[in-house]
């Protein structure tokens, strides 16, 4: 067991390279954006363009905690390493000796083993944040990336963001607020619902109203999670329990919607 995991580490960063102060921009600009237009003197190469777009709200940041686990908070810790960022790791029990845990150079325990014990509980994340003094969050993908809730909590403290802001995310953040954004904008897509269901017995309408199969989705989500493609009348209310409860589970959301399922 690395000797960090639980608390914060002293302070000193992991032999390796210098490496600058970055610059990480809210708003969509995220690390990446950055990473190939500051050379290892921390200084903009001749000729490199940095993006123009949200320059007025770029920010110096000194530590970023990743509010998330595996494949993507690996990449970030690693990104924030080139920029000379410390980071800091959060984990649930389950994770404890996961890899983004032992590359970080902060972790703390969220404590529980499932999503919504860990990952998804807004309370445990703003009090690592007031811990270890981080002063930008990164949520990765899934979890709380499309969270407006997160995000304007991570804001009123005065902490950055590393995403859409909380306005846009209001929009966009889920299926059925982008459909409407969608549909006034003249664009169409594939016939759906534009509320939220309530009961079985509206998938039902949709189906005969629009055709079967149809595709029960979860509002806040993403990655086949939360979606159930129901072929008959007979399906529909026990799929949408199944997915609301799997969409709970991921997402901290259950609500639902209902859209033709194209074969």
């Amino acid at each position: 067991q690395p000797p960090h995991i639980g608390e914060p580490a002293t302070g000193q960063r992991r032999p390796g390279p210098a490496a600058p102060v970055g610059r990480v921009g809210v708003g969509g600009r995220g690390l990446d954006a950055h990473r190939s237009a500051v050379n290892h003197t921390g200084r903009r190469p001749e000729g490199v363009e940095v993006p123009t777009r949200r320059l007025d709200i770029l920010l110096v940041l000194s530590k970023i905690l990743i509010a998330n686990r595996g494949e993507i908070a690996v990449r970030v810790i690693r990104a924030c390493q080139e920029l000379g960022i410390a980071t800091v790791a959060v984990y649930s029990d389950l994770d404890r000796n996961a890899l983004h845990v032992r590359l970080a150079d902060e972790s703390y325990s969220l404590g529980g083993q499932t999503a919504a014990e860990s990952y998804l509980n807004t309370d445990k994340i703003l009090e690592v944040i007031e811990r270890s003094g981080a002063d930008g969050v990164h949520p990765g993908y899934g979890f709380f990336s499309e969270n407006t809730d997160f995000a304007r909590a991570i804001t009123e403290r005065g902490v950055t963001f590393i995403g859409p802001p909380p306005e846009a995310i209001t929009v966009m953040g889920d299926k059925v607020s982008s459909r409407i954004a969608a549909e006034k904008a003249g664009v169409s897509g594939v016939p759906g619902t534009t509320e939220f269901l309530s009961s079985g017995d509206e998938v039902i309408a949709f189906g005969e109203a629009h055709g079967w199969p149809v595709a029960i989705k979860a509002a806040y989500g993403g990655g086949g999670r939360g979606m159930r493609v129901v072929q008959s009348a007979d399906e529909a209310h026990q799929a949408l329990v199944s997915a609301q409860s799997e969409a709970l589970k991921g997402f901290g959301r259950e609500e639902c919607y209902v859209q033709r399922y194209l074969t």
